[in-house]
């Protein structure tokens, strides 16, 4: 069998997709890791949009404002190397 991977499911309104595309404002996703300076690999899936993760650092953060549709979206989680995520956060930001 295949492993589950979390997934969380948020939603964005037409004035969030609004600023996004007109450049006011940009989603950035940050995931906050266990302080190990251990490897931390895996794919981000948003909304079938995916893209790696390879970071030793505690903390990681990409613009992900393209891969956001307005109403419901998601992202997913595939590790492959033990995450241990404190925090995963996704925030509008003034640019």
């Amino acid at each position: 069998k295949e492993p589950l991977f979390p997934i969380f499911f948020f939603d964005v309104n037409s004035t969030q997709i609004w600023q996004i595309g007109n450049n006011t404002k940009s989603a950035v996703l940050t995931l906050k890791f266990v302080d190990d300076k251990e490897s931390k690999e895996g794919v981000i899936n948003i909304n079938d949009r995916k893209f790696s993760l390879d970071t030793n650092k505690a903390e990681f953060s990409k613009e992900v404002g393209d891969r956001l549709v307005e109403g419901s979206n998601f992202i997913r989680i595939e590790p492959d190397t033990t995450l241990q995520i404190v925090e995963l956060r996704l925030e509008l930001k003034k640019k």
